[in-house]
């Protein structure tokens, strides 16, 4: 499924008319530029896409990927994508733009998908084609939301500056929506921390993370129809992950770190967020040289981030993992058990 992202119209017609919408070469689609000439529109047949309900299945999809995962979801995904890609070479008006806001977020969550797989290039693919929509639509709102999760992307890619130069600009937008500034600020924070080479840089990162706290109470009366998830839970889990991910040692403090994450209330019904706290407990623990709890956290994470398949927090236990191959109980069992499990994980193939 994941080859049929950049499914365009098979008709010819569809495809001429998409390329002069999008103001894509025809041959791009494949397609005669001579081909193109004199098009007519007449006797083209579309289905109507019922945006509400469009907008009310990716509000579902978005919670259950939160949650626990894609899952199967994909093709229903791509389904609705596909049949925006159909109707949008022939709106016009309130309706093109109806369709285009839609595409954009769905290209957005499809996008999530890809970067919490790990797959950074494809991810950034269609935050791209957002973005170029939200700027056709001189939207700010949709400008904002699109930088900030593209920022996120460059982050977990490891493009500090991208992502700091994405969050900041996010910011000069001047978003009316609180959630979406106390995400871009909690986000930033995260970014500038684990880019911070000294304390004055480091202050600055927590300077950000504190004035995101400040809009916490404020965020939580508003409606999150973007689903920006802005909330307490989150705001503690970046600010333990910049505690013990500022790259200078001595500004690093495992202690505070955990009693962060102690605020946090998880529970193994929300398994995204499970994984995460317990990699975040895992590396602290490491860095205090509690090497046996350690790897007891980063299994519990690992078994459920396998289980949701999310590659993300496998890829951040994978790093722990050969940590821990490098110390006093480098040999140990465990370690070697939590080994080849995530062996399993990042090559299912190979045990099918």
């Amino acid at each position: 499924m994941w080859e049929e992202y950049n499914k365009v119209p098979k008709s010819p017609k569809r495809r001429y008319v998409l390329a002069r919408l999008l103001d894509i070469s025809f041959a791009t689609f494949g397609l005669d530029a001579l081909g193109g000439a004199g098009l007519s529109l007449e006797g083209v047949e579309t289905n109507r896409v019922n945006v509400p309900a469009a907008r009310a299945r990716l509000q579902k999809f978005k919670q259950k990927n939160h949650t626990v995962g894609i899952g199967n979801m994909l093709e229903n995904v791509m389904g609705v994508i596909y049949d925006i890609h159909d109707e949008l070479p022939y709106a016009t008006g309130q309706r093109q733009k109806e369709l285009l806001l839609l595409l954009c977020d769905f290209q957005q969550f499809i996008a999530g998908i890809f970067r919490d797989h790990s797959q950074y290039d494809q991810s950034l693919t269609y935050q791209n084609k957002a973005y170029a929509i939200a700027k056709s639509l001189n939207d700010n709102e949709v400008k904002s939301l699109v930088l900030w999760r593209r920022g996120l992307t460059y982050h977990e890619q490891g493009d500090l500056v991208a992502a700091s130069n994405d969050l900041s600009k996010a910011l000069t937008f001047n978003s009316s929506s609180v959630l979406l500034e106390g995400g871009i600020r909690a986000s930033l924070g995260h970014v500038l921390a684990h880019a911070a080479t000294d304390k004055t840089d480091f202050l600055e990162a927590f300077k950000m993370l504190d004035k995101a706290g400040s809009l916490l109470d404020a965020a939580k009366k508003e409606p999150d129809p973007h689903f920006i998830k802005f909330n307490t839970e989150g705001y503690q889990l970046n600010r333990a992950s910049s505690w013990i991910g500022v790259p200078a040692k001595m500004l690093r403090s495992s202690e505070n770190a955990l009693q962060e994450v102690s605020l946090v209330p998880v529970g193994v019904g929300r398994k995204r967020r499970y994984a995460y706290s317990s990699y975040l407990q895992a590396r602290a623990w490491f860095d205090t040289g509690d090497y046996p709890l350690a790897t007891k956290l980063a299994q519990d994470a690992l078994n459920v981030a396998s289980e949701i398949k999310s590659h993300v927090n496998v890829n951040r236990i994978h790093l722990l993992y050969v940590d821990l191959q490098a110390t006093k109980y480098g040999k140990s069992q465990e370690v070697a058990a939590l080994g080849a499990d995530l062996l399993k994980a990042q090559h299912p193939e190979i045990f099918a």
